[in-house]
């Protein structure tokens, strides 16, 4: 998933399609306004490595949403 820096401070709800990984969750945590999230027709993809992730959490599932997913955004409030 890209978006580009306007967009991540700015969106409120995001629609999510197709595959994603714990680096996307990331970017997501990272989206100060966002609030309703929909991923119903995506894919988590397992994903191992320490790159833009939660660093103590190296290796993440298929299929789960990450552990600390979403510890830093409050706003949300629809997953």
């Amino acid at each position: 998933m890209f978006l580009n820096a306007t967009e991540q401070s700015t969106i409120t709800n995001l629609t999510v399609t197709g595959e994603i990984d714990a680096r996307d969750f990331v970017t997501m945590d990272k989206m100060p306004l966002l609030q309703v999230l929909d991923i119903r027709d995506c894919i988590i993809i397992a994903y191992s490595g320490l790159g833009r992730t939660y660093d103590s959490f190296p290796n993440y599932l298929a299929n789960e949403i990450p552990l600390h997913a979403f510890d830093g955004n409050w706003h949300i409030t629809s997953i």
